[in-house]
């Protein structure tokens, strides 16, 4: 997490699946996080979950995530 001192703001985007694209269901979801020049910096990978939880509470639903050094 050293990398973030020296960044002046960062910029957060999801990966879609082609699978959840075409059929409306999404899985866990990924991010990428980028720097202010577009930079990937570290990854995001939601830890799985009630798929109830995501099927009712959409948005409003409780989740945690794991954040990753870019490998």
């Amino acid at each position: 997490m050293r990398r973030l001192e020296s960044v002046g703001g960062l910029a957060v985007s999801q990966k879609k699946e082609w699978g959840e694209i075409l059929s409306g269901f999404e899985g866990s979801n990924k991010y990428v996080v980028s720097d202010e020049g577009g930079h990937e910096l570290f990854y995001a990978v939601e830890e799985p979950g009630s798929v109830l939880a995501r099927l009712f509470l959409k948005a409003y639903r409780p989740f945690a995530i794991d954040v990753v050094n870019r490998a």
